[in-house]
């Protein structure tokens, strides 16, 4: 029960957005922001990567370099960022000492549910992560700082999931992959067909968004490659299957 009731949070959250989504560490009210303390900075790197292709298994990740590093997936039209950010802060908890660490930024441009769902899901997953690998540390504000490494991006086309020191693989996949007890295979996912053509042609409606039209049945068609993948649990499938199918 405890674990629909977050699932049915999260799917609120998404859905009562614009078009435009963007989750970060800084939204936390001041004096109850995180940041999260690595002995090394690729761990941060490794982490969210390996997140990523767990979740969107499918889709090419990027490195993207700069003074913002981290990450973009391509996945069909849509263009998911995430950012990977040092900062700095006073520890409430201590003596008021400084600390460095990291915090997380995700960003999405559409009108589509399941892509705002599968961004929040990205999120929670390396805040997760983050705080497995490293030391979650509040702090009262959090300020921008220096990388200091150059070289600790991981890109899908050159590299495989990054192994970390500490955090076995199997944990890594736990974060981002359903648990259930029945192999995919197993369920009967052809059964689950998008709405006969009628209801389509009756429910011809898109949603406007800057980033182009976003139809149901996309939506619907988008949800179903996800789950047949392994990207989205059977409950998380229904939940949205029916939010998409009610909007």
């Amino acid at each position: 029960m405890k674990k629909f009731l977050l699932l049915a949070l999260l799917l609120s959250a998404v859905t009562a957005g614009g078009c435009a989504t963007h989750i970060s560490g800084l939204q936390d009210k001041a004096g109850a922001q995180t940041l999260y303390v690595f002995n090394d900075e690729h761990e941060a790197f490794a982490a969210a990567y390996g997140v990523i292709v767990a979740v969107v298994p499918n889709a090419p990740v990027k490195a993207s370099s700069g003074p913002m590093r981290g990450y973009s997936v391509k996945d069909d039209e849509s263009v998911f960022d995430v950012r990977i950010l040092p900062g700095t802060g006073r520890n409430i908890a201590g003596r008021g000492e400084n600390v460095s660490g990291y915090y997380v930024e995700t960003s999405l441009q559409s009108e589509s549910i399941v892509d705002r769902f599968i961004m929040q899901k990205i999120y929670k997953a390396i805040v997760e992560a983050f705080a497995h690998i490293g030391k979650p540390v509040q702090v009262d504000a959090i300020k921008l700082g220096k990388y200091k490494n150059a070289d600790f991006l991981y890109d899908s086309e050159e590299d495989g999931l990054p192994v970390l020191s500490g955090f076995a693989a199997g944990e890594l996949n736990r974060l981002s992959q359903p648990d259930e007890s029945k192999p995919l295979e197993e369920e009967k996912i052809a059964e689950e067909k998008l709405p006969p053509p009628a209801e389509n042609i009756a429910r011809t409606t898109s949603r406007e968004s800057g980033a182009g039209r976003v139809s149901i049945a996309d939506e619907l068609g988008k949800l179903h490659q996800l789950r047949q993948s392994g990207g989205l649990s059977r409950e998380e499938y229904n939940m949205l299957k029916e939010r998409i199918l009610r909007e």
